[in-house]
C-alpha cells in the first residue's frame, strides 16, 4: 500500500527472507519514469517480461532477484492505494490468464480493504457513541440527584408551612 514516499509491504510470499516484521516500509522514489510511478498514473497492469530490458529497473537488497516482474494496481475510487507485485527469478512472461486473475485479485482486494475502513469507522463511531451516551447518562444521574433534593427540601418547606397554618399564634 502506498505510504507517502514509499510503499508498505502489508504480505509476502518467498521475500523478505531476512526476517523484516511486516508491515513493512519500502522507500520508493516515484520517478516519472520509474514503473511503479507508472503503474500508480496509469491505474492499469504494467507487465515487464525481462526487468533488463526496462530502464532504472532497481534490484531491492535482501530481495530475490526479479527478472520478469507484473505491477497490478490497487484502484478504490479512482485513485490507486497500493499494487499487487508478482514476481518470477527468471525470464517467463505473465500469461493473459495470469494477468486477468491478478487484475481480478486486486479489484477484490479494493473492496475488501474498503469494506475494513468502513468496518474501522464504524467501530471508532461506535466507540464514541458509547463514550458520549456513558456521558449524557452521567449528566442525567447527576440532574436527577439534585431534583431528588430540591423535592426533598420542598416537601420538608411544605410539612413546616402546613404545621406552621394549623398552629395558632399565641400571643
Amino acid at each position: 500500500l502506498q505510504r507517502g514516499e514509499g510503499l508498505q509491504v502489508m504480505a509476502v510470499h518467498g521475500v523478505l527472507s531476512d526476517g523484516h516484521p511486516l508491515p513493512h516500509l519500502v522507500p520508493n522514489r516515484f520517478n516519472s519514469s520509474g514503473a511503479f510511478n507508472i503503474l500508480f498514473e496509469s491505474k492499469r497492469p504494467l507487465h515487464i517480461p525481462d526487468v533488463s530490458q526496462w530502464p532504472n529497473w532497481q534490484f531491492r537488497d535482501n530481495w530475490p532477484k526479479a527478472y520478469t516482474w507484473l505491477g497490478v494496481p490497487i484502484v478504490e475510487t479512482g485513485q490507486t492505494i497500493g499494487l499487487f507485485s508478482l514476481t518470477r527469478q527468471e525470464v517467463r512472461p505473465f500469461t493473459a490468464e495470469e494477468i486477468d486473475l491478478a487484475l481480478l485479485l486486486a479489484d477484490q482486494a479494493a473492496v475488501a480493504l474498503k469494506n475494513a475502513q468502513l468496518y474501522q469507522k464504524v467501530v471508532t463511531f461506535s466507540e464514541q457513541m458509547e463514550e458520549e451516551v456513558a456521558k449524557r447518562t452521567a449528566e442525567i444521574s447527576h440532574a436527577y440527584a439534585e431534583l431528588e433534593q430540591l423535592d426533598h427540601a420542598k416537601e420538608s418547606y411544605i410539612r413546616i408551612l402546613a404545621h406552621e397554618l394549623r398552629t395558632p399564634l399565641t400571643g
